[in-house]
């Protein structure tokens, strides 16, 4: 690691709050362990975990203060250890870095992750279209294809079409050749899903449940919903959805109408992509999901969708428009 500094400038976190929290320091460059890799940082992402952790409300979750955070890394390897096998120094890869419990995060200009929550860079794509890729990629891709198991004959509902994790699962619900609706909130929107792949799409604000499933389901309601949105929303989820269909969630810290899911005999599937990394689960699901996902992409099967990027050290601005309504697809910061 000669060429490597001793000290590198981190985005941390010293106490919870605002998107204003954040501190720039400088800190010791990690070291990468037998099995880790040291990752100079091209480019990260803000997903709604990153968010959450940053105003408290992931106690259970966050890093201990003060915390670098953010999950999704790409950039180009630095160093290996001694039992890394799979990436050589100079190799352009992306993957998960951490950013909870004991996981260091990518809000830095280094850091180290186990070599099985990477992969590589698929030659199609940049360092900031690979850093909007891995939690919701990831997440969108256990949605649809390990939970839905969505097939061409379904139809299927997508809420928040165009957001971070709803943009990939509209992506990959329609390459299975399904009939794919999401619901947006804007013309804007409406265009953007519909260029993803999207059948038709259903304004929230101005259509209600019941009309817009009269209109685009024909079996009583929609064979599989995924719902990026989660909590109140899956009411939502529940009355659009048919008899025996599944819902797949995101978040549920409260399940309004359990009675739907009892009167309509419903399943309802929850995904958290990194439990991996808050368990005792082996990492290899991590890397077979980032396997399929740089398959996908190199294959043009699914592309990010960029809102807007920033420099690292504008990370204040990033995550105030990354938690604004008006957001397209991932808001990418590069180093």
């Amino acid at each position: 690691m000669s060429d490597i500094p001793s000290e590198m400038t981190a985005y941390v976190v010293n106490k919870y709050g605002d998107s204003n929290v954040f501190e720039d320091r400088t800190v010791e460059t990690p070291s990468p362990d037998d099995d880790e890799v040291l990752v100079e940082v091209a480019a990260t992402s803000v997903n709604p975990i990153d968010a959450k952790i940053r105003r408290g409300d992931l106690p259970d979750l966050s890093p201990l203060l003060p915390a670098i955070l953010h999950g999704d890394v790409a950039g180009t390897v630095a160093a290996v250890g001694s039992k890394v096998t799979k990436y050589n120094v100079g190799d352009r890869v992306f993957g998960l870095a951490g950013g909870v419990t004991d996981y260091p995060g990518a809000l830095a200009e280094y850091t180290v992750t186990d070599e099985t929550l990477l992969a590589s860079v698929p030659e199609n794509i940049d360092f900031e279209a690979a850093a909007a890729l891995p939690i919701a990629g990831l997440t969108a891709w256990e949605m649809v294809v390990n939970e839905a198991a969505i097939q061409s004959e379904n139809q299927v509902l997508v809420h928040g079409g165009t957001g971070g994790v709803g943009h990939f699962a509209v992506q990959y619900a329609a390459a299975t050749g399904a009939d794919v609706v999401a619901t947006v909130s804007s013309a804007e929107k409406a265009d953007q899903a519909g260029n993803l792949g999207a059948t038709d799409t259903a304004n929230y604000e101005t259509e209600s449940v019941q009309a817009y499933t009269a209109e685009y389901a024909s079996s009583g309601g929609f064979d599989v919903v995924i719902d990026t949105v989660g909590d109140e929303n899956l009411a939502r989820s529940f009355e659009a959805v048919a008899p025996y269909g599944t819902v797949v969630s995101t978040e549920s810290s409260s399940v309004p109408r359990p009675d739907l899911l009892h009167e309509k005999a419903l399943s309802l599937n929850l995904v958290l992509t990194i439990v991996p990394l808050l368990t005792d689960e082996p990492l290899s699901r991590l890397q077979e999901g980032l396997k399929n996902l740089s398959k996908h992409t190199s294959a043009g099967d699914v592309s990010p969708l960029i809102d807007s990027v920033y420099e690292l050290s504008d990370v204040e601005q990033a995550h105030r428009r990354a938690e604004h309504p008006d957001r397209i697809g991932k808001v990418v910061l590069e180093n």
